[in-house]
């Protein structure tokens, strides 16, 4: 049987915003951000419902940030921080309903899930 050197060529076009796009996908744009911001405002809403109330100085030092580093884009949750409130790492770590940071994690953990995906279906959808 003789052996046939013919070759196919596929030319696949509209391609380029999609590579374009995964090349961009690990910078955090600024609607990513916010969703973040958004999502990480609502856990801190949660740690505030769940922190013990007794002098109103442990709550009252409560924070939450986001901010962009690099290709990253970092929620922080703060509490303590200052000489009244040093107590803010034991408190927490006691554990159970103590743990406020827990505990408001995971009321709102599939939110992040949620907004992780939305970030990624809002970025792609840009590429169309």
């Amino acid at each position: 049987m003789p052996s046939s050197s013919r070759s196919r060529h596929i030319q696949v076009t509209g391609l380029d915003a999609w590579v374009n796009g995964l090349e961009k996908l690990g910078t955090p744009t600024q609607d990513a951000r916010e969703t973040w911001d958004r999502v990480t405002q609502q856990f801190f809403d949660r740690t505030q419902e769940h922190t013990h109330i007794i002098t109103g100085r442990l709550i009252a030092s409560g924070r939450y940030a986001t901010q962009r580093r690099g290709d990253t884009i970092e929620g922080r949750i703060t509490y303590g921080g200052t000489e009244e409130v040093f107590y803010a790492a034991y408190e927490f770590g006691r554990g159970g309903s103590h743990d406020a940071l827990l505990l408001g994690f995971l009321e709102v953990q599939a939110r992040y899930a949620r907004a992780l995906r939305e970030i990624i279906e809002d970025e792609v959808r840009s590429w169309r």
